[in-house]
């Protein structure tokens, strides 16, 4: 069994994940979607980090899964925290504070860890073809795509779900 610990991209609401929460606990395993304080002017990356590691706690087999700015979060929590056993990067929002964007993301080198990206077919915040782009450049990954926008998890929970549940 395998510990999901979602989290969620800009605004912070746990909520996000609320769809795919029961789908991947119906095949058993253990979902955690953080709730992250977006909407706090004083939260920066060093807060969503420690609020991760919380969630986290004494788990193990973790698979950390970070929608689009919690893709800030996760290297960070991975850098800090040697049980994840995979990252996957996910390109609901509340207002975000300018807190986390005047943040330093401060790990040094990317979590030597095995690591994917998910994109939507059909985003139009960030568009697959540069999704593509900087995944390649930054990653040296190419992106699996789905059907379903920037909010993948809301707009195709089951094809989300599926995606995590293949490890």
């Amino acid at each position: 069994m395998s510990t999901f610990v979602l989290i969620p991209g800009a605004g912070g609401t746990a909520w996000y994940w609320s769809r795919v929460v029961p789908l991947l606990e119906r095949a058993g395993h253990e979902a955690v979607a953080v709730d992250l304080p977006g909407d706090d002017e004083s939260a920066g990356l060093p807060e969503y980090t420690r609020l991760v590691l919380d969630a986290i706690g004494a788990r193990t087999d973790v698979v950390l899964v970070a929608q689009s700015l919690g893709g800030f979060t996760a290297p960070l929590v991975c850098d800090r925290a040697s049980i994840i056993r995979e990252l996957v990067l996910e390109p609901y929002q509340r207002p975000e504070a300018n807190a986390v964007f005047e943040s330093v993301c401060d790990f040094t080198e990317w979590p030597s860890i095995a690591t994917r990206v998910l994109s939507g077919r059909d985003d139009r915040f960030f568009p697959v073809e540069f999704q593509r782009r900087v995944a390649k450049e930054r990653l040296g990954l190419t992106p699996d795509v789905i059907a379903g926008g920037h909010l993948l998890a809301l707009a195709n929970p089951e094809g989300v779900a599926k995606y995590l549940l293949r490890g």
